[in-house]
């Protein structure tokens, strides 16, 4: 009995491999995935999972962020992010390097309370899982980084600096900013970012670089770079050498779109007729402007061009902050108009 039922199974292999030898290629095709449909589906799915992990592991990996520079500021443009993204990737990447990218991101600060509350829940989110390595700001920007604890203190830094680079150290040195991170007048202050007005750097590149400062964040750990990146800021022999047309061009005698109150006085003081141009709203400037200014709402400029008179006339923009006055800039400067400035917030101006 026991004999008989070990046999069986031997009975029925035979049996089957009978049935194979008798069917055609589509019919044996079918019947074995009849049997083992779900267990070629799985070996597929398996080889499928490998293959995409060996391709993105190993033949086309993709890019990773050497590390990140955040500008957060009132009045810089996408297109002077854009040319100080491709001056750091000249300088820190090799041209045929493609796994590596460089962050250089913009982040306007704002006076809407609504929109400054999710700036900071961003900016936050960003400090919090690594997206930020450093950060170029100006006075205002740099005691709001120190308020919400988004920099840390530079100690370790400007060591690295002092070791790697004395000359680079020699100039820094008296541009340390200190500021107290305990919220105890009575703690000695430590030291909280670096003063990178007129580096040569942004002069080269077009860029605004007066009352600009340059911090660290809380969760930066790539030093080597970060120290790379002061030197570049400071150091005449690492100017990159770029293309005419990633290079801002300057604006007028006075180089940078950005001027001063004491410099529009002057301008104003040497030419016949200029345009002060307000475009803040209708009721900030109901409450008060420059005596002579034209007002027209940023948001409105565009369609409104038609009231201004022709592109060669000087026009200095202004408004309450600085961030609107950028943005009419632009689209002053895109429409053509070839003597356009920006003194940014009203209480520049010099009576």
């Amino acid at each position: 009995m026991s004999k008989r039922n070990n046999n069986k199974p031997k009975d029925r292999q035979r049996g089957e491999r009978e049935k194979l030898r008798e069917m055609n290629l589509k019919e044996k095709i079918d019947y074995i995935w009849s049997y083992f449909n779900l267990h070629i589906i799985g070996i597929l799915i398996v080889l499928a999972v490998l293959i995409g992990f060996v391709y993105a592991r190993y033949i086309n990996p993709p890019p990773s962020t050497l590390f990140s520079i955040t500008w957060y500021t009132e009045y810089p443009r996408n297109a002077e992010v854009a040319t100080l993204r491709d001056a750091f990737i000249e300088l820190f990447i090799d041209e045929a390097d493609n796994s590596t990218i460089l962050g250089v991101s913009l982040f306007y600060m704002e006076t809407d309370p609504e929109l400054m509350s999710a700036n900071a829940t961003h900016l936050m989110a960003m400090v919090a899982v690594g997206d930020i390595d450093i950060f170029i700001l100006d006075e205002r920007a740099l005691n709001d980084m120190i308020n919400n604890r988004f920099i840390r203190p530079i100690e370790i830094f400007i060591q690295e600096i002092e070791h790697t680079d004395p000359e680079a150290y020699e100039i820094i040195k008296d541009r340390i900013v200190f500021a107290s991170f305990t919220g105890n007048n009575d703690e000695p202050k430590e030291m909280a970012a670096i003063n990178i007005q007129d580096n040569p750097l942004f002069a080269a590149l077009g860029l605004p670089n007066e009352r600009l400062y340059f911090a660290v964040s809380v969760s930066a750990e790539n030093w080597h770079y970060i120290a790379k990146t002061l030197v570049a800021l400071f150091e005449e022999d690492t100017m990159p050498t770029l293309h005419p047309d990633r290079i801002t061009p300057d604006v007028g005698d006075y180089g940078h779109r950005i001027i001063t109150g004491e410099q529009a006085r002057e301008i104003l003081e040497a030419n016949s007729h200029v345009i002060m141009l307000d475009v803040r709203s209708q009721e900030e400037f109901d409450a008060g402007n420059i005596e002579g200014s034209m007002h027209i709402n940023y948001s409105e400029l565009e369609e409104n061009l038609h009231l201004l008179p022709d592109k060669d006339t000087i026009i200095i923009v202004y408004c309450r902050a600085g961030r609107r006055s950028a943005i009419a800039y632009e689209i002053l400067v895109n429409a053509g108009y070839t003597n356009v400035y920006d003194m940014q917030m009203i209480t520049n101006w010099v009576e």
